[in-house]
């Protein structure tokens, strides 16, 4: 006698379709990317930033490469595949110039495009200056100068997130608390490999909190 095959009692889950990429996201080389100029180069930090222009497209871009961190897990056996040249040495000390496996010179590459002036002047190099910022000064100053060039398209990417419209797939952990959500993701400076280098970012799904001087006791619970 066959048995009845069992009927689940819930229909199927749907499954979603898959995000649309933007032109950008379909990028499969930097062949077209014309360098105009190099707008910062910070050695201790393994980072560079340029920008230029993409061939077919209007408008200014920014390239910036910076170096990944190393694989503790694989480290071992890769360092054995480089070769070594040497530069000097000095008594118990020796410098060499290596050329190591693929492997350990992987870049983490961030194209904006279209790149406003802003996106040009964040990663420019310059001197930096300390400011005392007292509260009368956030008020008549900063406050005005973040709800006039801040919001909007400006931190559009922070709305997509939130709404859901981008990034879903690299969401850790999202709270939709209408007072105390927040959503947890992986920054771009992480390679999502290295957990020594384990680098999140949480947004708040509140839009009324604009920066730290927008916190009171009554945020505590965030």
């Amino acid at each position: 006698r066959l048995a009845r095959p069992l009927r689940h009692p819930f229909p199927p889950c749907p499954v979603a379709s898959p995000p649309l990429l933007s032109e950008m996201a379909q990028l499969a080389s930097l062949q077209g990317f014309q360098m105009e100029r190099i707008l910062g180069s910070y050695p201790s930090k393994k980072l560079i930033a340029m920008v230029g222009t993409l061939e077919g497209k209007e408008g200014k871009a920014v390239v910036v490469l910076d170096k990944k961190a190393f694989d503790p897990d694989t480290i071992a056996s890769d360092v054995k595949q480089g070769n070594l040249d040497l530069d000097f040495e000095n008594a118990e000390y020796a410098c060499y110039n290596a050329e190591l496996p693929p492997a350990l010179n992987r870049l983490s590459c961030s194209v904006i495009h279209p790149a406003t002036e802003k996106h040009i002047a964040k990663y420019t190099k310059e001197d930096f200056q300390m400011v005392a910022e007292s509260p009368k000064s956030y008020a008549e100053v900063t406050k005005p100068y973040v709800e006039r060039e801040e919001l909007g398209k400006r931190i559009a990417w922070v709305y997509n997130i939130i709404d859901g419209e981008k990034e879903v797939e690299r969401v850790l952990f999202r709270d939709d608390d209408a007072d105390t959500g927040f959503i947890l993701l992986p920054d771009m400076k992480w390679d999502q490999e290295s957990v020594s280098s384990l680098y999140c970012l949480a947004i708040v799904t509140r839009r009324d909190l604009l920066s730290l001087r927008s916190l009171s006791a009554q945020h505590l619970p965030l």
